[in-house]
C-alpha cells in the first residue's frame, strides 16, 4: 500500500517531536495524527510493529522514526527492573527517555502514593549515567524546593519523591464546578509551580497528564525529568487546554477570560502569565469591592427605613386617638358642626347627620382633610361650644391629633413604597 505524503507537522506535534522524553499522552498525540487506524498505546508490541511497518516505507518522515522511538521505550519501559524500585512498587508508567522511566505507585513502607525515576539496566551498569541521576535529583529540588527528592543510590539507582495529592481527574467534582475560587486556585498555583521552575533556570518536557497532580493546595507541576530552560507558553496553553476540558460546563469565574487568552495568545514566560493572573484577581477583586459597597449601602438604607417605620407605627400606638366632642364652626347653611370621638370612633359634621372620618383603623382622608379645613377657617368661638354641649380644648385636642396622623400616615406610604416588602407592617 503507498503512503500519500503528508503536510509540515502541526505546532502540537512538533512539539512533541523535539520533546526529549514521550509520556503515553504524547504518543497517543503522535500516533493519532501519524494514523488514527493504528493500535493504541495500550498495545505497546502490537503498535511498535505497526509502526515500524509504516516507517519502513517513509524513511524520510521523522515523524514515523521518532514514533518508532517512542513505542519502543514504551514496550521496553519495564524490561529487566524489578517490582519495587526504591521501595516503591512500580503501577502506571509516567514517562520514559533512553536512559530512565518513572513510574506512580504506593512506597511500600509508608503506604503513601509516590513517583520514582529509575535507571533502564544499560544505564545502571554506567557509571557516568549513576553519577548523573543525584546531579538530576538536586535540578528537581530546585524546581520542587517544597518538596523533598529522596536519591535512592541502591542496586537500581532511583530519585523518588512523595505525591502531594492525585493526578487531576477528567474532569472536576459537581461541588468543585460549582465554586469558581477553585478553578482560580488551580490557576494560580500551577502558574506559580511554573514559575518556579523558570526562577530557578530550569525547563520542562511537554507534561503527560499524570504530571498534573491536584493537591488541597491547588493544582501542581510534578516531574521529575528537568530540561534545558525554555519558553513557559507551550506548558501555559496546555494548562488553559486541561483546565477547559477539566472544568467543563461549571460556574462562570474570574479567570475565564484570562484561560481563553492563554490558550490562545499564550505569554512566552510563567513570571509574565502570573502577573497576568495578579491583574485579572486584581480587577475582580476591586469590581467585588465596589459591588459588596453598594450593596452594603443599599442594606443600611434599607435597615433605617424599616427602624424608621417600625418608630412609626409603635408612635402611633402610643398617641391614640383622644375621645371628646367639640364645635367645628357652621356650615353654610348657618347650622353647627361638631366633631366627636370616643377613642377608636371619629365623627363630625352636623349633629343629626355625622359623617365617619375615622370608622375604625383607618382614616378616611378626604374627610379628615374637609374637617381640618372647617376647623382651621373658624375662630374659636365659646358661645358655639356651650351651643354644641362641647368644649373648645376637645375640638382642638382632636384636630391636632388628626393633623398628626395624616402626617404620619403620609411618611408611612412613602416608606413603604421604598420598602414593598415591608408594606403594611405594623410592629
Amino acid at each position: 500500500m503507498s503512503i500519500p505524503p503528508r503536510k509540515d507537522p502541526a505546532p502540537a506535534r512538533s512539539a512533541v517531536l523535539r520533546s526529549v522524553a514521550m509520556t503515553p499522552h504524547l504518543l497517543r498525540i503522535l500516533v493519532r495524527d501519524l494514523d488514527r487506524s493504528l493500535p493504541g498505546v495500550e498495545d505497546p508490541p502490537r503498535l511498535l510493529r505497526a509502526l515500524e511497518d509504516l516507517a519502513d516505507r517513509r524513511p524520510e518522515d521523522r515523524a514515523f522514526a521518532r514514533a518508532v522511538r517512542g513505542a519502543h521505550g514504551l514496550a521496553t519501559a519495564g524490561s529487566g527492573l524489578p517490582g519495587v524500585v526504591a521501595g516503591v512498587r512500580r503501577e502506571t508508567l509516567v514517562r520514559w527517555d533512553g536512559w530512565t522511566t518513572t513510574w506512580d505507585g504506593p512506597h511500600l513502607a509508608t503506604g503513601v502514593p509516590s513517583r520514582v525515576r529509575v535507571l533502564r539496566p544499560h544505564a545502571a551498569r554506567d557509571p557516568v549515567l549513576r553519577r548523573a541521576l543525584p546531579r538530576e535529583g538536586r535540578a528537581v529540588g530546585l524546581g520542587l524546593a517544597d518538596l523533598a527528592v529522596v536519591h535512592d543510590a541502591g542496586a537500581w539507582p532511583a530519585l523518588r519523591i512523595a505525591l502531594p495529592g492525585a493526578p487531576l481527574a477528567p474532569r472536576a467534582g459537581a461541588d468543585d464546578r460549582g465554586r469558581p475560587d477553585v478553578l482560580v486556585r488551580m490557576l494560580t498555583t500551577a502558574v506559580a509551580d511554573l514559575a518556579r521552575w523558570e526562577s530557578a533556570r530550569l525547563g520542562l518536557p511537554a507534561l503527560g497528564e499524570r504530571e498534573w497532580v491536584d493537591t488541597p493546595a491547588g493544582l501542581r507541576v510534578i516531574c521529575l525529568t528537568p530540561i534545558v530552560r525554555d519558553e513557559a507558553g507551550p506548558h501555559l496553553k496546555r494548562l488553559a487546554a486541561t483546565l477547559h476540558h477539566w472544568w467543563g460546563d461549571g460556574e462562570e469565574s474570574p479567570v475565564d477570560a484570562l484561560l481563553d487568552g492563554f490558550a490562545t495568545f499564550p505569554p512566552r514566560t510563567a513570571t509574565e502569565a502570573g502577573a497576568l493572573v495578579r491583574e485579572t484577581l486584581a480587577r475582580d477583586l476591586a469590581a467585588t469591592r465596589h459591588r459588596l459597597r453598594r450593596r452594603a449601602a443599599a442594606t443600611s438604607h434599607h435597615e433605617r427605613l424599616a427602624r424608621l417605620l417600625t418608630v412609626l407605627a409603635r408612635l402611633e400606638r402610643a398617641v391614640p386617638l383622644p375621645a371628646g366632642e367639640g364645635p367645628v364652626g357652621v356650615d353654610l347653611e348657618g347650622a353647627i358642626t361638631v366633631v366627636r370621638s370616643d377613642g377608636a370612633r371619629l365623627r363630625w359634621g352636623r349633629p343629626d347627620a355625622l359623617a365617619d372620618v375615622r370608622p375604625g383603623g383607618d382614616l378616611d382622608v378626604r374627610e379628615a382633610r374637609r374637617l381640618l379645613r372647617a376647623h382651621a377657617a373658624a375662630p374659636p368661638n365659646p358661645r358655639l361650644a356651650s351651643d354644641s354641649g362641647g368644649t373648645l380644648e376637645g375640638s382642638e385636642r382632636i384636630c391636632r391629633w388628626l393633623a398628626s396622623a395624616l402626617q404620619a400616615r403620609t411618611v408611612r406610604l412613602l416608606l413603604e413604597q421604598e420598602l414593598p416588602d415591608l408594606a403594611g407592617r405594623r410592629e
